[in-house]
């Protein structure tokens, strides 16, 4: 009888956490590791809420993947009963001079199948009149999206792939002979070695640390700003 292969992933986030638990389902003995523990502060899948939108332009995948993640995401909170896809609809706002990006989104949209409505600027302001719309002309809405809960859909992912029979370590890789192949094992922060038939780093913007030579600057991570907002208390 064939053994079972044995994968180890790094990085717990959102590609490395599903990454690891569809490779579970799929028959694969998997380790799963993450420095931070999944959705923490330091890493790109962190934070409360993510937007999820099928609105990215003309020249993409994203669309199609934003519509079959809407379809696991429905799929997964009912097995796992909780929401974590709240469906309050994406406004997505175009100015009229610069809307070559949103221009090319509606065909997209539609291949995808993602339901969305074209809406001019009175549509819109008589829809939502708490928004300010001064040099916008027209907008995408799309009713079915939404946002995730970040951080709880990684914590639960990991959660999930434990209960099925995965292994999750918290610990880091260290950089030492990454780049050379092939890779016999990695060396982790404990002092101990982890050895499987097949190595997968989803690490985000970490990739650049572990990888010098091969990635190094190449990955630039965006600046991105985190607004708060909320009620004045005690109303």
């Amino acid at each position: 009888m064939k053994s079972k292969p044995h994968i180890a992933v790094v990085g717990a986030g959102a590609f490395g956490g599903w990454t690891a638990l569809h490779l579970l389902e799929r028959g694969a003995r998997v380790t799963l590791l993450d420095a931070w523990g999944p959705g923490s502060s330091r890493a790109s899948s962190g934070g409360e809420t993510r937007v999820i939108r099928g609105t990215y332009g003309p020249d993409q995948p994203y669309t199609h993947l934003a519509a079959r993640a809407l379809k696991l995401w429905q799929k997964y909170d009912r097995r796992w009963k909780r929401q974590f896809l709240h469906r309050t609809g994406v406004l997505w706002m175009a100015s009229g001079h610069d809307d070559a990006f949103e221009r090319g989104s509606p065909e997209m949209l539609r291949a995808a199948k993602i339901n969305f409505q074209e809406l001019s600027t009175p549509q819109m302001k008589k829809r939502w009149p708490q928004i300010h719309f001064e040099g916008i002309q027209w907008g995408i809405f799309e009713p079915e999206c939404g946002y995730l809960d970040a951080r709880a859909s990684c914590q639960t992912v990991v959660e999930a792939f434990v209960a099925a029979g995965g292994k999750y370590r918290q610990l880091a890789v260290l950089v030492e002979d990454l780049e050379n192949a092939p890779l016999p094992s990695l060396a982790l922060s404990d002092g101990s070695q982890l050895k499987a038939d097949s190595y997968i780093f989803a690490c985000g913007p970490w990739l650049g640390k572990l990888f010098p030579e091969s990635i190094g600057d190449l990955l630039q991570p965006s600046k991105q700003d985190v607004f708060f907002f909320g009620t004045p208390g005690g109303g």
